[in-house]
């Protein structure tokens, strides 16, 4: 007799002998017509964005099928079929045949989860075109009214409680400001930025003013904002000018200038202080260096302006990256 072992062929037989570390899934076909989704399930915003990402998909399942398209989630309840994640996969498909395009057919993963999960499951299973702010914070705000803690959604979404906070922040800001980020007229760091800066009615004002005036052309970025942040080095400049003013002052002088300044503006008045010549060198030199890198912002963004106004796709700070066509 011949004790040897053969080796398995195939994972589907080492997952059917339950070896250590395979498993196995089963994958379906499904006509993607028969897939229903439930009104409101799917975190996207239906804008302009979103249609150019169904369309493109479009185009490489006409010419390459959907074989290139990982598997949809699905779950079954009283035999229909409803959608878990791949809204945009099943859209495309399902325009395509009504289009005229021959038949198509979907890979399917059955999932299964309560409700909570089913929505938590948008966050790790997007992979495609990725959320943008408004529509994270629309689902981080559905999970915490299912019960969902701050510390849990951070820990499923692998994302600081910052950030959480801050997109909630969105979904429960006006409508109008909601509108300006779902159109895209708006970043989402710049909508974040201007409340944190100014307050919520403030920011809706400021933002509103800054759309109207270049006429919902160029979204508002968050540089746009708060202004072009300053260098490293001028910053490291300016520090060090204080530290060096400081330094150079005498003990007698720190002590004139600390009673001096127990004052309030109004009585201050007209009351002057010597100070060395040496001691200020410094922190006019600082200054110098940033009046320098505003001309030099302010040069840049009129090159910026002008390219846009020919008509070049102006840079904008914030993308969501669409990592793989393929998936979303």
């Amino acid at each position: 007799m011949n004790d040897t072992i053969k080796p398995l062929p195939s994972l589907k037989a080492m997952a059917e002998k339950k070896l250590d570390g395979i498993g196995k899934q089963t994958i379906y076909k499904i006509d993607p017509r028969l897939v229903k989704v439930r009104p409101g399930h799917n975190g996207r915003i239906r804008n302009a964005g979103l249609r150019a990402h169904i369309d493109t998909m479009k185009v490489s399942m006409r010419t390459a099928g959907t074989a290139a398209f990982p598997p949809i989630d699905v779950e079954v309840e009283d035999g229909e079929i409803w959608l878990v994640d791949g809204e945009c996969r099943t859209t495309a498909a399902v325009e395509l045949m009504d289009e005229g395009h021959d038949q198509l057919y979907l890979e399917a993963r059955q999932w299964r989860g309560s409700e909570d999960e089913r929505t938590a499951h948008m966050l790790t299973s997007n992979q495609g075109r990725r959320f943008n702010g408004l529509e994270l914070g629309h689902i981080y705000l559905r999970l915490r009214r299912m019960g969902w803690s701050i510390q849990k959604i951070c820990a499923r979404n692998g994302m600081s409680d910052t950030h959480v906070h801050q997109m909630i922040m969105l979904a429960e800001s006006p409508l109008e400001l909601q509108k300006l980020l779902e159109d895209e007229r708006v970043g989402t760091d710049a909508a974040v930025a201007a409340i944190q800066k100014y307050g919520m009615k403030r920011a809706l004002e400021l933002l509103r003013g800054m759309v109207e005036q270049n006429g919902g052309k160029k979204k508002i970025t968050k540089t746009a904002v708060l202004g072009r942040p300053f260098s490293r080095a001028t910053v490291n400049d300016v520090v060090g000018s204080l530290d060096t003013f400081y330094n150079r002052l005498s003990e007698q002088q720190r002590s004139e200038l600390s009673t001096l300044l127990e004052n309030n503006e109004a009585e201050l008045g007209d009351k002057t202080i010597t100070l060395p010549a040496a001691c200020l060198k410094g922190l006019i030199d600082a200054r110098h260096k940033v009046e320098a890198e505003r001309q030099k912002h302010m040069k840049k963004d009129a090159k910026a302006n002008k390219k846009a106004t020919a008509g070049a796709t102006p840079v904008d700070d914030e993308s969501f990256e669409i990592a793989d066509l393929c998936k979303g």
